[in-house]
Formats: C-alpha cells, sequence, structure tokens
C-alpha cells in the first residue's frame, strides 16, 4: 500500500522546454517538461489522484508511470470517471466484489438517491487515421521531424514499417543526394522517390519549401499510411465485448461500460454501428443480445490536455433492451436512446462542465 500523499510524477525541478517526441511515452513526457501545459496536466492529474482511496492508488500509479501510452491512456480514463461521479455527488466503489464471479468491475456506484450501478472502463487505441503505434515508427517519425535539410521541411506520404530497424544513416543519405541540387522558392514540392528496403520498409516523402508561409515549422507537415486497418467499428465493438461477457445475467442491477477511443477522427455511425443491427451489440428487436448491458458510454480523445481544452466529446447510449434500465446520473451528458428505427439525442452538459474545470486556451501546449 502507497502511504498517503505519495503524488504520480516525480518531485523535482524541470527545465526541459522541448515539445515532446513521438517516440518519448506520455509518463515520460510529462514527468520531465517543464512547458506550462505539461504543467497544468500534472495538476490535473495529481488532484484527481488525490481522491483515489489510498488503498487503490498503488495499482493505478503504476499504470500511469509505466512509460506505456495504452496504461497511461487506461488509467487517465479511470481517473476521469471516479472524478466524474465524484463531482456528481456519487459514492464510487473501486473493485467491488460481485456474487458468482471471480472478476471485478472497476466501480460499484452509488447514486445521491441510493440506487446502485456497475461500471467497467475500457479504453481502444486503434484509430482510423493510421496503424497501430510502434516504436520504429514513432522514432522514424521523430528522426524526420529533425532532421535539417536546408531550404525545406519533410511531409510524409506513405510509411510502411519493416520487422527490423531502419538504417537512418541510408535514409538521410537518399534524402539529401535527392534534394542536393533542388532549389527552395514559395510554391517548392517536391517528390522525393521512394526509399525501400528488402525487409518492407517503404517510405515516400514530399520536401516543402519552408518559405511556403502556411508550413508549421513545428512538425512534420502531414502524414498518410500505407498500412491495411481495422476499422474504428470493429475495435469498439471487440472493447464492448470484452467486458460484456463478464459478470453473468444476474446482477440485480444496472452495468454499464465506459469506452474511451484513441480515434479523435470518430464519428456518430462509428458508435452507432456497435451497438444495434445484426452484429451490433445489442442485436436487434427481434433478437436481443447482451440485454445485462444497460447502457454504454462512449468518450473520444480523452486526455489530461484536451479535457483542459473543452475538446472531448462524451455521449451516452441506452440500451431499449436492458433487463435493469439506467436512468442515472450519467444520463447528464448527451444521452441517445433507440426510437424504433434511429437513435434520438436529448443534449446535455459537455463533461468539462460535469467536472468543473476551467478551461485553458490551446496556446499552453504551443
Amino acid at each position: 500500500m502507497l502511504p498517503h500523499g505519495v503524488p504520480v510524477f516525480d518531485l523535482k525541478a524541470r527545465t526541459d522546454t522541448n515539445r515532446k517526441r513521438r517516440a518519448t511515452s506520455i509518463f515520460f513526457h510529462l514527468n520531465d517538461s517543464a512547458r506550462p501545459g505539461c504543467e497544468a496536466s500534472r495538476t490535473l492529474i495529481e488532484d484527481w489522484f488525490s481522491h483515489i482511496p489510498t488503498g487503490e492508488q498503488k495499482e493505478l500509479r503504476s499504470r500511469f508511470r509505466s512509460g506505456v501510452d495504452a496504461h497511461f491512456g487506461s488509467a487517465f480514463h479511470e481517473l476521469s470517471l471516479h472524478e466524474l461521479l465524484l463531482r456528481q455527488s456519487c459514492k464510487a466503489h473501486l473493485h467491488p466484489t460481485v456474487a458468482r464471479s471471480m472478476k471485478r468491475p472497476d466501480f460499484c456506484v452509488v447514486e445521491p438517491d441510493g440506487s446502485k450501478f456497475l461500471l467497467e472502463a475500457k479504453v481502444s487505441t486503434a484509430v482510423s487515421s493510421g496503424p497501430d503505434t510502434d516504436p520504429r515508427l514513432s522514432g522514424l517519425q521523430d528522426f524526420l521531424n529533425e532532421l535539417q535539410i536546408p531550404g525545406f521541411l519533410l511531409g510524409v506520404d506513405e510509411l510502411s514499417c519493416g520487422p527490423t530497424n531502419l538504417s537512418l544513416k541510408s535514409l538521410r543519405r537518399h534524402i539529401q543526394e535527392s534534394l542536393k541540387n533542388v532549389v527552395s522558392d514559395q510554391s517548392s514540392f517536391v517528390r522525393v522517390p521512394a526509399f525501400q528496403t528488402d525487409d518492407g520498409w517503404k517510405i515516400r516523402l514530399t520536401a516543402i519549401s519552408d518559405s511556403m508561409p502556411e508550413v508549421n515549422k513545428t512538425s512534420v507537415r502531414y502524414q498518410a499510411w500505407s498500412h491495411t486497418w481495422t476499422g474504428p467499428s470493429y475495435s469498439l465493438h471487440d472493447a464492448l465485448k470484452d467486458k460484456a461477457r463478464r459478470y453473468g445475467t444476474e446482477l440485480g442491477m444496472p452495468f454499464l461500460i465506459a469506452v474511451n477511443s484513441f480515434d479523435a477522427l470518430l464519428c456518430t455511425s462509428d458508435f452507432e454501428e456497435p451497438l444495434f443491427g445484426e452484429h451490433g451489440l445489442w442485436g436487434t428487436a427481434d433478437n436481443r443480445r447482451y440485454s445485462r448491458v444497460s447502457a454504454v458510454l462512449f468518450t473520444k480523445n480523452l486526455w489530461p490536455q484536451t479535457l483542459l481544452m473543452g475538446q472531448v466529446e462524451s455521449r451516452l447510449y441506452l440500451n431499449p433492451f436492458a433487463d435493469w434500465p439506467y436512468r442515472g446520473t450519467l444520463t447528464k451528458l448527451d444521452t441517445f436512446k433507440f426510437g424504433g428505427r434511429s437513435w434520438g439525442c436529448e443534449s446535455g452538459t459537455p463533461i468539462n462542465d460535469l467536472l468543473k474545470l476551467n478551461l485553458v486556451s490551446s496556446s499552453l501546449w504551443n
């Protein structure tokens, strides 16, 4: 058990003002950075973490500090849910026992009126805007961001990862040779010949004149990916079914699943298709499935900085076939009900308002 007051982040002086590198984990960047946005993120996490019962802090703290972004994301998701419930005057008991099950849900929540529900948290790391994160890809993107080509910045058109580390020296030489006789001007877009290796690496770049006024000089300009992706609907469906199968059918109270997706580009159909229809979690009126799951709370792009800027979307979907219908405090958020043919939305309060956050400008992270 951690002693009372042990923080998530190290207590130390910070002088690093560099931007985050892709190959650096979120935790290690926040832990080392002196940038104002990182300080705001640390303050938020430490404040909320202090509200977690001491006996539950150790496991959550270890996930934050693991150096694995997926673990950090899942820890922050659970921390945010805990704080959201507290702010609505609920009592959130962590990892309660469930009758006839060896597994423990993340929360048993007691509403202000004394009613209860179970809540499970899950993250979906797959994104539709590119392949899953790979350390070799992250290291390569950092290399391209930091590579100095006089007169040019680099845009990534295609990036396929091989099974072994790439020779960055060879790639640098290829880029420099391709551009050595090119003169940069305000309209320069120069296609760099593809760089390929026998073991599967393929990199196509565009050199962009750094004199063009609209060019963002702080990062690679754009990216497109050659990988085959798993669509976000499938990843959300898998995340839901992983939790829906647990705890049996006789829970005696509503059971909710909260899924946070790392994909900032999800649209309405990406949320609704995994829930209802022939292949959805809840099936159809004639073929109902997983009626134990009373509701699903979706969030997307949930991170400290996106919350502090008011950029997190939350939506609660109610199961029309639920064994135990849910009507509790989370319906303060945008709430979707199925009307037989389509979902109707009852507009609610943004999650940042329910968390009583003082929003900050995006310039804090510039």
